[in-house]
């Protein structure tokens, strides 16, 4: 009787034993966390559930060609997952409630289940196979990279959101009406055909190359928003005018052949502005709901830009002044030009303003080689 009981005790003390180490099926994942003396602290072959419920830092197992992350979901107070580079098909980390960075990029996922992990702020699931991502129940995510997945839709419902870059997927739908933090949109290479910025006016940068935007409204972005690049889309109608245009260091809008106007502060300053490029067949003006004959004619050409001996105009102009980028003027010049002699000048950058025919104030900066 003694030695059944024995048997007996033995069995359940085996079993109890074997409770609490946790199933770790794939052998590099393993071999990972059995080298990681952080985290195997008893130097044996196997990880106890008392240890990985121990780990409340990080776990670092990136590129270690890991197929299969079974037992993730015993480490429940961890806190960084970053297990980029692998093979995973599949990632279960509902159990990991107190995540707060996930950085899962450059594997096999075409399902990702965030929606427990309510701690999170920042995710990295780019270069994946998504074809969906929800990320509404994340309210404090302010990081989040999905680029190169086949997302078709994105809905972000996150009022703590900085950064987003979904480049080159699908997406068709991105709503940010909930995302009044939002500093920088990188969306290029989808298939957007409308995006409202209107609740953004703390976007600093917005990047949406290649989609089909027809309409883009960016009055309302504010002094923080200093750079654009919408090359490439189809759009009709841009309006940038937001009062604080002098601050914004890059505007891309060319490849848009259908937009005639781009609505700004100051016409003649947006054609000065060094990295402001648009199509030539558009102009700036204050206001291009004007009726056609009242919107702003294109300004007259100047060619060659730089200019080593005669600086030509696409018409006759007159009143013509150079001056330097101080204000300090250089030459000026009564007679109506179609051409004028820039060989004397020195070497460097200089303002010509002029008038021509049809009253249109020239305002320009050329290069003297």
């Amino acid at each position: 009787m003694r030695n059944t009981f024995l048997l007996f005790a033995f069995i359940g003390l085996v079993t109890f034993l074997k409770a609490q180490i946790v199933n770790i099926p794939d052998a590099n994942f393993k071999a990972y966390l059995l080298g990681n003396t952080v985290i195997n602290k008893n130097g044996d072959n196997e990880i106890q559930v008392s240890e990985a419920v121990a780990v409340k830092s990080s776990i670092n197992c990136g590129n270690k060609n890991i197929a299969d992350l079974t037992g993730i979901e015993a480490f429940v107070n961890l806190t960084q997952l970053l297990c980029d580079k692998n093979q995973l098909t599949n990632l279960d980390v509902s159990k990991n409630i107190a995540l707060e960075v996930l950085s899962c990029y450059q594997n096999k996922l075409t399902v990702l289940d965030v929606s427990k992990n309510t701690a999170l702020y920042t995710l990295y699931c780019y270069n994946n196979q998504l074809i969906s991502l929800d990320v509404t129940k994340n309210t404090i995510l302010k990081y989040l990279n999905c680029n190169t997945n086949k997302l078709t839709s994105l809905e972000v419902k996150n009022p703590t959101l900085q950064i987003i870059t979904c480049n080159n997927n699908l997406l068709a739908n991105l709503n940010l009406a909930s995302t009044p933090k939002l500093g920088a949109l990188y969306c290029s290479d989808n298939l957007l055909t409308q995006l409202d910025v209107t609740n953004n006016s703390k976007l600093e940068i917005l990047s949406i190359d290649n989609n089909k935007l027809t309409d883009l409204n960016l009055s309302k972005t504010g002094i923080l928003f200093y750079a654009l690049y919408c090359r490439n889309n189809q759009l009709t109608s841009l309006n940038l005018k937001n009062g604080y245009n002098a601050k914004i260091d890059r505007m891309y809008s060319y490849n848009n052949p259908n937009l005639a106007c781009i609505q700004v502060d100051n016409p003649a300053a947006s054609n000065n502005y060094d990295f402001w490029q648009k199509d030539s067949t558009a102009s700036y003006s204050t206001d291009c709901l004007l009726s056609s004959n009242e919107i702003e004619k294109p300004q007259t050409k100047i060619y060659p830009n730089p200019a080593k001996d005669n600086l030509n105009f696409s018409e006759e102009i007159s009143n013509i002044t150079i001056s330097d980028l101080s204000g300090k003027m250089i030459q000026q010049i009564s007679s109506s030009e179609k051409s004028i002699n820039v060989s004397k000048l020195v070497k460097g950058n200089y303002i010509i303003t002029a008038t021509s025919k049809s009253g249109e104030l020239i305002n320009k900066k050329f290069i003297k080689e």
